[in-house]
């Protein structure tokens, strides 16, 4: 009788096993998880330290635009104002100046440095001293040929010396004594202290002159008819004067001399002050749904 088949010959289970556990990698040391996880802590540090620099970068330039924006504001409220201060001056203008070139000059006085002028060229030394004994500084443009200077105060002593004429006059304004002395007025108008100050001492060339001081109540005029049939003509009620006359500088211009009412109705044709700041008006003061600090806070924005 036919023995059975012996069974077939290999590796156990266990063997198996045996051989698996002895070809796994070792378990790492403790000192090597510890680098690892100080390593990934460094780079999160790292991370974090960069975010917030970034943050802080970018509030920066934010904070630089809203200043911005509030400076380009006030300079548009007092060029506002100085324009219509130097419109004043066309009543005593010549006969022969017309209104297009009264403007003319206006908008050359009202310009940003420098400021150049013809002369002669045997009165070189004549206007450097001018300028010179004002405590500014007269220079020679090769380009145009043309001294100029870069305040108003140093030109304002050349064009009395009467050597020295703006580049305005040129063309079909020539350089005459008539144009001339219009401009001296118009300029020293423009230079004339407000609300009472006292004249400052000459400033260097390049220095900025000082901020005029802040009206006192007693300083500002009285509201007008006039200034309440312009704010009206504006599609602005009387009644919302008193508010919107709250509102700071940086929204209404400085007061160089006016009454509110007057401020309100230069804001509202510079730009400054727009329709929605009369709307919020209705819902703080008829309706009563915005306080005083919320109603100042959406017409200024950032501003307090």
């Amino acid at each position: 009788m036919a023995s059975s088949a012996a069974p077939a010959s290999g590796p156990s289970a266990l063997a198996v096993l045996m051989s698996r556990a002895a070809g796994a990698a070792p378990p790492a040391p403790r000192a090597a998880s510890r680098l690892r996880d100080q390593t990934h802590d460094a780079q999160w540090t790292q991370k974090r330290a960069t975010k917030k620099e970034e943050e802080k970068v970018e509030r920066a330039r934010k904070a630089a635009l809203k200043a911005a924006e509030r400076a380009t504001i006030r300079s548009m409220a007092e060029q506002a104002v100085n324009r219509e201060l130097l419109r004043t001056g066309w009543a005593d203008a010549p006969p022969g100046l017309d209104p297009v070139t009264l403007e003319l000059f206006d908008e050359a006085l009202l310009a940003p440095p420098p400021y150049h002028g013809n002369s002669s060229r045997q009165d070189k030394d004549a206007i450097k001293e001018a300028a010179i004994a004002r405590g500014g500084r007269a220079s020679f443009d090769r380009a145009s040929a043309t001294w100029y200077v870069e305040d108003r105060r140093t030109m304002l002593a050349l064009m009395k010396t009467g050597l020295w004429c703006p580049v305005v006059l040129d063309g079909d304004n020539p350089c005459v004594d008539t144009a001339l002395a219009h401009l001296v007025r118009q300029l020293e108008r423009l230079l004339a202290p407000r609300h009472g100050a006292a004249p400052s001492a000459a400033a260097p060339s390049g220095a900025a002159a000082p901020a005029p001081k802040r009206p006192r109540p007693s300083d500002v005029p009285a509201d007008t008819e006039e200034d309440l049939d312009s704010l009206e003509a504006l599609g602005v009620p009387r009644g919302a004067a008193p508010l919107l006359a709250e509102l700071p500088s940086t929204v209404l211009g400085p007061h160089a001399g006016i009454s509110a009412v007057a401020r309100v109705v230069r804001a509202l044709r510079v730009g400054t002050l727009v329709a929605s700041h009369v709307e919020m008006h209705y819902a703080r003061h008829v309706e009563g749904v915005l306080t005083t600090d919320e109603f100042r806070r959406r017409v200024c924005g950032t501003c307090a």
